[in-house]
């Protein structure tokens, strides 16, 4: 089983799909700047593809949808859900959406949630 991550370097305002670069940022997650804030923010993959191939990691943002919703597209954030013991997306567990789409990620493109606000 392969593991695949990410991770948000914040000094350097970039995504990091290195695995040597995840290994040292999740031993150093609780690394600050002088400031006080968190430099590294790891992220894992879901080990699922959304609709057009691309793998979804936590801090995804996404267009999602599942059958029987009356409420047509909905656009939130992938995130890890200790309640459902997994990744989770807009309150549910991840397997129970029909179709997902990445549309960007919350720390290239945090202005896509604004609009859930």
């Amino acid at each position: 089983m392969e593991i695949k991550g990410r991770v948000w370097d914040a000094m350097r305002g970039q995504m990091s799909y290195d695995i040597t670069d995840l290994l040292v940022a999740i031993k150093n997650q609780q690394a600050c700047d002088a400031s006080g804030n968190k430099i590294f923010f790891p992220q894992l993959a879901t080990g699922m593809e959304d609709a057009q191939g691309k793998t979804i990691y936590e801090g995804d943002i996404c267009d999602g949808e599942y059958a029987g919703s009356s409420v047509g597209i909905y656009r939130n954030a992938i995130r890890w859900s200790e309640t459902e013991h997994g990744f989770s997306f807009a309150g549910s567990p991840l397997w129970c959406w029909d179709y997902l789409k990445v549309v960007g990620n919350i720390y290239e493109n945090p202005e896509l949630l604004k609009s859930l606000s």
